[in-house]
């Protein structure tokens, strides 16, 4: 399981943010922040909080109490959310067969 650092640091690339952006948003200093990256460290609930509001994410998400396999499916969904629509189409077809031969064949 991923730590807070690492989460920290994944949203913030996701995001394409830096490390200096994000520390002057909180009004701390950029090796503060990056302590927090590097699990040195890590923030306090406020600023947890504070974070998450930042990027867009649920704290549970930040802090790794959601599963990663939401996580996962939230990245699928914006990648595909920027193809055009019947590229999107095709694609959650194929996803939706898949999954249907899955559940018919290897899941009791």
């Amino acid at each position: 399981m991923a730590t807070v650092g690492e989460h920290l640091m994944y949203f913030r690339k996701k995001r394409g943010l830096t490390q200096y952006e994000i520390a002057s948003y909180l009004n701390v200093a950029r090796p503060t922040y990056t302590n927090w990256e590097a699990n040195r460290t890590e923030p306090d609930l406020s600023t947890l909080i504070k974070i998450s509001d930042y990027l867009g994410i649920s704290l549970d998400t930040l802090v790794g109490r959601k599963c990663d396999t939401d996580v996962q499916l939230e990245e699928i969904k914006d990648k595909i959310s920027t193809l055009p629509l019947e590229k999107q189409k095709i694609i959650l077809d194929s996803l939706l067969d898949y999954t249907d031969l899955v559940k018919k064949h290897f899941i009791e």
